[in-house]
């Protein structure tokens, strides 16, 4: 396996990663800055960790964890990997980094018991009072079991909105940007019970890696596939993480939609509540153990062509011919057993 990745030269690995790096952010090879930090360049933390692990898989050898932060740019790593021929010490699972409680401290955030039910009394008295919730599908829920939901994100208050439908215990997946940019952000977060933090465009796989140990053991995850919240009321392209965690854990994943609560603000100036509708899909099971990066595109798009479905003609996005070729052809989606 060394021999193999002494084969490689700088230009080999460069040319690998500008073709896996455009691919992922569907971009022409041609536009990628090789000497810009992939975080400059559209590229999300799961989606990094995939990328290492592609990597592992090509170069035939183990990564360090930090590796991408170490060496942000293209033409840094491919120098780096070219020049390094050792390999590193194996992990127990190539992507992921070992489950060290102390090092993943700033990961997670626990907050359970008075407090936790408290504020969700407090969520309930209050969206009486600023939203006409009306949801569809609840019973689809798992009774029990680890599963992740993946929800379209509208409104920065998205969280607050599914809260109330959740297990207890549920985590959610939240950028560890926005609880910079937005202090609000995390006393909310600590407020609703367990939030993971994972560092926007880079391989976080202590991140990554907390959410997987998370699942294996049985719990609930909550995340938005498109990363981030979309400013055109539609579906934003799925990233591959959803699939990453969901192949890696091998639990379902449960589609949840909600809309309406974009016009939020036009309703409560007007001191009106705004009407906002959740639908809770059907399980879907992706297939568990390693999968490639195509694979995982595929999966992604199996898991947002679900959500895309439960969604009004207006709000699917990118995915809106997508759905109706599934309509046409008949549905790979795979129902949870």
């Amino acid at each position: 396996m060394e021999s193999r990745s002494q084969s490689k030269t700088s230009k080999d690995i460069q040319a690998w990663l500008v073709a896996q790096v455009a691919a992922e952010l569907r971009i022409d090879p041609l536009e990628i800055d090789v000497d810009k930090p992939l975080t400059r360049c559209g590229l999300d933390s799961m989606a990094a960790v995939v990328l290492a692990g592609e990597m592992e898989i090509w170069l035939g050898r183990s990564l360090p964890p930090d590796l991408l932060e170490e060496y942000p740019s293209i033409i840094a790593l491919s120098r780096h990997l070219a020049s390094e021929h050792q390999p590193s010490s194996s992990s127990p699972e190539a992507g992921l980094a070992p489950d060290n409680s102390n090092s993943l401290a700033r990961h997670v955030d626990f907050q359970s018991g008075r407090l936790e039910r408290v504020f969700s009394k407090l969520i309930v008295f209050l969206s009486r009072f600023l939203i006409r919730l009306h949801v569809e599908g609840k019973e689809n829920f798992p009774g029990a079991g680890p599963f992740i939901l993946a929800a379209n994100h509208l409104h920065v208050m998205d969280p607050v909105l599914i809260y109330p439908l959740l297990p207890k215990g549920t985590a959610f997946l939240v950028a560890e940007d926005m609880r910079k940019k937005w202090p609000i952000i995390e006393w909310i977060m600590r407020q609703l019970g367990q939030a993971i933090y994972v560092a926007r465009g880079e391989a976080d796989r202590q991140a990554i890696s907390r959410a997987v140990g998370l699942l294996r053991a049985g719990g609930r995850l909550a995340m938005a596939p498109e990363g981030k919240v979309s400013r055109t009321g539609g579906l934003l392209q799925g990233r591959t993480g959803i699939a990453y965690l969901a192949t890696q854990a091998g639990v379902p994943v449960l589609p949840v939609v909600a809309f309406g609560q974009e016009r939020a603000g036009e309703f409560w100036k007007r001191l009106r509540r705004v009407p906002v509708q959740i639908r809770v899909g059907s399980l879907v099971q992706l297939p568990a153990g390693k999968a490639g990066a195509k694979e995982l595109e595929a999966y992604t798009e199996m898991v947002m062509v679900a959500m895309t479905q439960l969604l009004p003609q207006q709000y699917r996005g990118v995915y809106a011919q997508a759905t109706e070729k599934e309509q046409s052809c008949g549905s790979v989606i795979a129902p949870a057993s």
